[in-house]
């Protein structure tokens, strides 16, 4: 396989990719030591600014029978299976192998947008889409969002 740029994502986009998504998760051990939360002061405020939907499945197979919205649907939404059972360690997980794996779409436009449906072995894991700058706004702030020792 030749070793391409299909979706059209810039050397910054792709640095950024490798740093704040691969890198991040492998540096923390998989984020096994992380008290990454959603009980924390700031979630909901991430998610009301962003106008984002997160949307956890405790199965794959809830995931794969759910009606996925279509390409024309511009909201920004994180459909994806709970596989860490913390929804936010879950999303960096399946970011991390979206990023592995080179699912991460760009999609031209003003403004630019990245859709993200990663499968392993043929099933579904996750489905995102979510304007660039929020994109980047939730990963940045969603590492920080962290349950007190």
């Amino acid at each position: 396989m030749s070793n391409s740029n299909l979706h059209k994502l810039t050397r910054a986009e792709l640095a950024d990719i490798y740093e704040k998504l691969v890198l991040y998760y492998e540096q923390h051990q998989g984020l096994t030591s992380e008290l990454l939360s959603t009980q924390v002061k700031g979630y909901r405020k991430l998610k009301s600014g962003l106008s984002l939907q997160i949307q956890p499945f405790s199965t794959e197979k809830e995931l794969a029978t759910s009606t996925l919205p279509t390409a024309d649907n511009k909201q920004n939404l994180i459909w994806f299976h709970n596989a860490k059972s913390n929804i936010l360690k879950s999303i960096f997980y399946h970011l991390r192998n979206a990023a592995a794996h080179a699912d991460i779409e760009r999609v031209a436009g003003n403004p630019i947008w990245y859709h993200i449906e990663h499968r392993y072995k043929g099933q579904l894991k996750l489905f995102c889409q979510m304007k660039k700058t929020d994109f980047w706004c939730f990963v940045d702030t969603a590492k920080n969002l962290k349950k007190k020792q």
